[in-house]
Order: C-alpha cells, then structure tokens, then sequence
C-alpha cells in the first residue's frame, strides 16, 4: 500500500510503527488523512482513534481503517466507532485512492 501510494507525487507519506508513534507524529504534524491498520502492537486502530479523536486540533482528520477483518459487523464496528472510511485486506489500491481523494476534499 505505501508503495503504491507514495507513487503519486500529490502524496507524502509518513509511517507509525505502531499506534502510540503514530499518536506522537500527528501531534508534531497534522496530516490531512491517516490510513490505520486495526490490529497493532501495544495500542490497537480502536484507541489510537479514541486518542487521536480527543486531541482537539484532530477532530476533524478523517481516518480509513485497514484490516484483516472482513466481516460486515466489523465494517459497521469500524464505523460505529468513528473511522470514516474501511478497508478490508488485500487492498484494491484504485478502490483506495478513489476513497483518499474523497476524503481529502471534504
């Protein structure tokens, strides 16, 4: 996914290893979208997005969830909890970007 993706020139991608580095760089840079895997190590996508969601400058961040994690309650899970995009791996990379772009213009 990072590969296709910092193949367009309009993108600069930033990485987290895990949920709280990724905590720590929003915080330094305010990206305009964050795609977060859902299972990480130490703080999972659900409470990275509750901590991100609470920092007030964040609110508004739109967040895609990507997950190994198919199943339609899981979307709806995802969504409940405040993403606003979702997807399911493997990820269809035009399917990605065509969600990025709107996002990015909202």
């Amino acid at each position: 996914m990072r590969f296709a993706l910092e193949r367009e020139p309009e993108y600069q991608i930033e990485e987290a290893a895990d949920g709280q580095d990724a905590i720590s760089q929003i915080r330094q840079v305010l990206p305009d979208l964050i795609l977060m895997d859902i299972q990480m190590p130490e703080m999972d996508g659900y409470e990275t997005l509750r901590q991100i969601r609470a920092h007030p400058s964040c609110r508004r961040v739109p967040v895609v969830a990507i997950t190994a994690f198919a199943m339609l309650d899981d979307r709806q899970k995802a969504f409940e909890a405040g993403f606003d995009g979702y997807f399911a791996k493997p990820i269809n990379i035009a399917a990605l970007r065509t969600q990025i772009e709107s996002l990015l213009k909202r």
